[in-house]
């Protein structure tokens, strides 16, 4: 047992100092150094630095990594905004003195680290899955046993939960779960760890009661909701758990691979939460300013291939797109501040769009809807509003109408926003289009698109077939899809949004709009699903996109303008702005579920079938 005094360590080249206290850190550094993680950096892993540095080094990461998810929750699509960070624990932290830096906070090393892309393997440090489970299994009868096991009741559960899997196992101690407290902390740090990286409550349910049964883990009950996990085993305690936001692809497909595998019953629940561990103290795949660039390319193309603008109109969006950017980043470093984030940018992006609009594009009316909706798709309801929808379809009824009125108040959070800062230079600058009017009605920003069919219908080959596939790239790119996973996928998206640009603009096949939404979104999810009974690749990667482009509450958030607008005394006839968003998200999750309610249990059956051919291979000594 290491001793729990403060324990310093000095490096007379200036590498790192630092000083490490408790028993519990001493733990996680020799583990660390036992586990070959690659959250420790290569130079460290080279040998460049010390032994000391390699501890400062690895806690450095790991609390940074708890820094970063304890952003707020979000209501956006895909919330590309969330990776804008520096991956360095706030000064604030009390951590954050006992964690600094391995190596000095160069331009070069800020660069570099801003700049990285993610192009191993895989999650699991470059082995397969029943490779790594097997490392940590022989680890587990090594002499390092005692050490990792100390180290992982020392860990929290994760996700600004402070309870331990030490307080687990210690609230299930003289229960009937009292052997089988490890595959307990398991079953809950992977709901965590899914429902933060932003896979659906209902996919998240499923396989967590897959898992308990393959497991032979009695479950109780298992609530999956917004932003938190409620989950009670056998006569032990019930555990309400928080969870995280944003989304991380990587994460989610490396988890739900190692929750399938678990699914046969084959997994010891301790070298399963280590293997857990290590993928989630992996850093993002992409430097914030890799995600930075792909923001400004998201907003421009956003512009062009989904609001279906003109040139000009992406031009704009792209002046705009700086703005919430600064505002990201002020709110990232300031000082309790990150709560208003979801306020701030619209109103950064009400700002921006009046400038634009006054000093240098002021083009017809109809096209500043474009620019703004363009720049703020990244906070659009877009994916929640599906899991509404899909939750109420499979009879989760509260959680379905918590995220669908959360949607509808995130739309009127943005519009509200929007009119706020377009009060700084957009005060009576449509006096023209408010018929000579001034104040209030023509203070407010213009809330009607151009509707032009012939241009659309001319366009649509050159903006589906061309710019599509660099703004489904980004996209990925934004959800954390690492480069080695993104080809399948991204073709497959690319294809199904030629239906939807085909079925919508064409004159061969016209249907109302809400059935094309239901044919594209089946068809991307029936090719997705058959892409994970292929690959084991959960068809999320596929989903997302198409959901993104399609941008449901866009529609919702021009109608809330349009009330505001009525409301000043606009000749305007705004559309019911509930009925719309309830209508598209419900559309969409059909087209999901009928796809899901076919493969799921063709997937399920494969992946347990193909983990016990490994497994037998692994005892066999073929892998």
């Amino acid at each position: 047992m290491a001793d729990a005094s403060p324990r310093s360590f000095q490096v007379a080249d200036g590498h790192c100092q630092g000083t490490m206290a408790g028993a519990g850190q001493e733990l996680e550094r020799r583990a660390r150094e036992y586990s070959d993680s690659e959250t420790v950096s290569e130079t460290v892993r080279a040998g460049a630095l010390p032994v000391h540095c390699r501890a400062c080094t690895a806690v450095s990461h790991l609390e940074s990594s708890s820094a970063a998810r304890r952003l707020p929750r979000s209501a956006a699509s895909v919330s590309v905004h969330v990776n804008f960070d520096d991956d360095i624990p706030p000064l604030s932290s009390p951590s954050s003195v006992a964690s600094m830096p391995a190596m000095p906070a160069t331009y070069g090393h800020w660069l570099t680290r801003s700049c990285r892309v993610d192009t191993s393997a895989n999650l699991f440090g470059g082995q397969t899955l029943p490779e790594r489970l097997s490392y940590f299994g022989r680890k587990l009868q090594g002499p390092e046993r005692q050490f990792l096991l100390e180290v992982n009741r020392e860990k929290n559960l994760g996700f600004g939960n402070r309870i331990t899997a030490g307080n687990v196992i210690d609230l299930l101690a003289n229960t009937d779960l009292d052997n089988r407290a490890d595959d307990v902390v398991f079953v809950m740090k992977l709901g965590i760890a899914l429902s933060s990286s932003g896979y659906s409550s209902v996919d998240v349910q499923y396989l967590l009661q897959a898992v308990c049964e393959g497991m032979a883990l009695p479950l109780n009950r298992m609530d999956i909701g917004l932003g938190e996990m409620n989950a009670s085993f056998g006569d032990g305690h019930s555990f309400l758990l928080r969870a995280g936001g944003g989304l991380q692809c990587d994460k989610i497909l490396a988890c739900v691979q190692l929750a399938k595998y678990a699914c046969s019953g084959l997994v010891d629940g301790r070298a399963a939460t280590m293997v857990l561990d290590e993928i989630m103290d992996r850093r993002k795949p992409y430097g914030q300013l890799v995600h930075i660039v792909a923001f400004v390319c998201l907003c421009t193309l956003s512009a062009l291939s989904v609001r279906m603008g003109t040139y000009r109109d992406a031009v704009a969006a792209a002046m705009i797109t700086p703005f919430p950017i600064i505002v990201l980043k002020w709110c990232r470093h300031g000082h309790r501040i990150t709560e208003l984030v979801d306020f701030l940018v619209p109103v950064a992006v009400g700002i921006g769009a009046s400038i634009v609009w006054r000093f240098v594009e002021h083009t017809p009316a109809c096209h500043v809807p474009t620019w703004f909706l363009a720049v703020l798709i990244d906070y659009l309801p877009g994916t929640q509003l599906v899991y509404a929808a899909y939750e109420f379809q499979l009879s989760s009824i509260i959680y379905s109408t918590s995220r669908l009125v959360r949607a509808l108040l995130q739309c009127m959070l943005l519009t509200i926003g929007v009119i706020t800062g377009w009060q700084v230079f957009g005060h009576n600058l449509a006096v023209a289009e408010a018929g000579g009017k001034v104040g209030a009605i023509a203070s407010l920003p213009p809330s009607q698109e151009c509707q032009s069919t012939a241009f659309h219908t001319e366009i649509w080959p050159l903006y589906y077939g061309v710019y599509n596939l660099p703004l489904l790239f980004v996209i990925m790119l934004g959800a954390n899809v690492r480069l080695r996973d993104t080809p399948v996928p991204l073709l497959i998206s690319y294809i199904s949004l030629l239906l939807y640009g085909f079925l919508t603009y064409s004159d061969v096949l016209q249907l109302p709009a809400i059935v094309n939404n239901v044919l594209v979104v089946s068809f991307a999810a029936h090719l997705g699903s058959f892409h994970e009974y292929l690959t084991g690749t959960p068809p999320i990667t596929v989903i997302v996109p198409v959901v993104f482009f399609l941008a449901p509450g866009s529609g919702t958030m021009v109608c809330i303008l349009r009330w505001i607008h009525k409301d000043e005394g606009d000749a305007v006839q705004p559309q019911d702005l509930w009925g719309d968003l309830v209508m598209q998200g419900l559309s969409y999750a059909i087209g999901l579920h009928l796809a899901t309610a076919i493969w799921r249990p063709l997937n399920f059956r494969r992946a347990r079938r193909v983990t016990l051919q490994e497994h037998a291979e692994i005892g066999r000594g073929l892998l």
